[in-house]
């Protein structure tokens, strides 16, 4: 609980801080159209990516039997005593 405080005291100092740079003209705010225009950007450049890069990827309906597998493959290669 005194780590939330201490958190939160911290925040505090720091919103209050960026008021008074806003209050006494040191920091200019950001339109919130340019803000909307700037998350839309990066919203469709997500998509666009996702759309091509990913597309005809997916798992055969057997996939979770092969990675179980694989798994269990590791597990018993982890567990083995070192030779040499």
């Amino acid at each position: 609980m005194a780590g939330y405080v201490a958190e939160l005291a911290e925040t505090r100092d720091m919103l209050n801080s960026r008021y008074d740079d806003l209050k006494s003209d040191r920091v200019k705010p950001i339109p919130s159209d340019e803000v909307e225009a700037y998350f839309r950007g990066k919203e469709r450049c997500r998509s666009w990516f996702a759309t091509r890069l990913m597309t005809g990827y997916e798992f055969h309906p057997e996939a979770h039997v092969d990675l179980a597998e694989i798994g269990n493959s590791f597990e018993r290669i982890i567990s083995m005593p070192p030779t040499g």
